[in-house]
């Protein structure tokens, strides 16, 4: 299912299907997404999330964070180097609304024996830093 890990927040306010309104009248082919995936599909879209403006959807995709703007119509695709693996969810934050060019942060959860947050500022250039979550003076979400 195209929709495995999306937060509930995506699964109400945006993504339409299951008789849920779609405020922003979105379907799967408008963000790049197929209306479904094979079972053995090892880097099928993962764990949706929207930005708290409304104006940016991201998801996992392989080991790629993927970002679409609402706003611009624009996706960008950043690499994550092995992060993704595991992931258990995801949470975003853009700069600017519905910017996909600056500055954003993505906060990755990982569940299993050893849960753990990874909170990742990534720079306009692609360059990802990771900062344990509460790193003082660091943006969080």
């Amino acid at each position: 299912a195209w929709l495995t890990g999306a937060s509930p927040r995506l699964w109400s306010d945006v993504v339409p299907g299951e008789g849920l309104p779609a405020p922003h009248g979105i379907e799967r082919a408008d963000v790049g997404l197929q209306d479904s995936y094979p079972d053995s599909c090892t880097d099928c879209p993962r764990m949706y999330a929207i930005d708290r403006t409304g104006a940016v959807l991201g998801w996992l995709e392989g080991d790629d964070l993927v970002l679409h703007s609402l706003a611009t119509e624009t996706q960008r695709r950043v690499p994550l180097g092995g992060r993704a693996a595991g992931a258990t969810s995801i949470d975003i934050e853009v700069g600017v609304e519905g910017d996909l060019g600056g500055l954003f942060v993505v906060a990755i959860e990982y569940g299993g024996d050893a849960p753990r947050s990874i909170v990742l500022e990534v720079g306009p250039d692609d360059s990802v830093t990771e900062w344990p979550i509460g790193t003082p003076d660091r943006v969080s979400l």
